[in-house]
């Protein structure tokens, strides 16, 4: 199992690393922050393209700032209102304050 710190700066880097490269090549990132989304229960639409590879580039780099948003408010509230998110659903997040952790799927199992 891959673990991911889910944070501004991890977001900003792989942000860049999506408008240089292509979604394509954070496959396994992105399905863990779609991942962490879903867990809070923020965005699953943009969650939906983001993770989708027949979505066109420019919607799945739009998807990514959506989700990566709404990931990181979701975080700051429930740090700030110190909710576990792990009490709404068990879902895998284990720190909904400044940072995610999240338990990932393997990376043979992420949808291509």
């Amino acid at each position: 199992m891959e673990i991911l710190e889910i944070n501004e700066t991890h977001l900003a880097k792989l942000g860049q690393r999506v408008a240089a490269h292509g979604a394509d090549s954070a496959g396994a990132e992105l399905a863990t922050l779609a991942e962490v989304a879903g867990c809070y229960g923020v965005a699953p639409g943009a969650s939906a393209a983001l993770v989708d590879p027949a979505s066109p580039g420019v919607v799945r780099q739009r998807a990514f700032a959506v989700t990566a948003l709404a990931v990181l408010r979701a975080a700051r509230d429930a740090a700030w209102n110190d909710t576990d998110v792990t009490d709404v659903a068990s879902n895998g997040v284990t720190d909904p304050g400044r940072a995610a952790t999240v338990a990932s799927a393997p990376v043979e199992s992420v949808p291509a």
